[in-house]
């Protein structure tokens, strides 16, 4: 999947603070019938879990744009951290 946007969001839900950070990103089908274009996908993380991706780009958010990246997940379906692919 390759970057295209990346939205921050902080601030208190039911008295308990959250820092999250949303990936916007296309990437192409699955080989399926009835496709056509490029798949659109939004992975919303913790802001702590994205640190190996901001240093990678030395923490210039800009340079997170158009960045090819590995969603992974943890046991419960959930995006867990996301990896730099080169």
């Amino acid at each position: 999947m390759r970057i295209v946007g990346v939205a921050f969001a902080k601030g208190e839900y039911e008295g308990r603070p959250y820092h999250k950070v949303r990936f916007h990103c296309v990437g192409e089908f699955d080989k399926e019938d009835n496709t056509a274009g490029q798949s659109v996908e939004m992975y919303s993380l913790n802001y702590d879990d994205c640190g190996n991706i901001f240093e990678y780009v030395g923490g210039n958010i800009d340079s997170l744009i158009g960045l090819n990246i590995e969603p992974m997940y943890n046991k419960y379906g959930k995006v867990s951290k996301v990896l730099v692919q080169e």
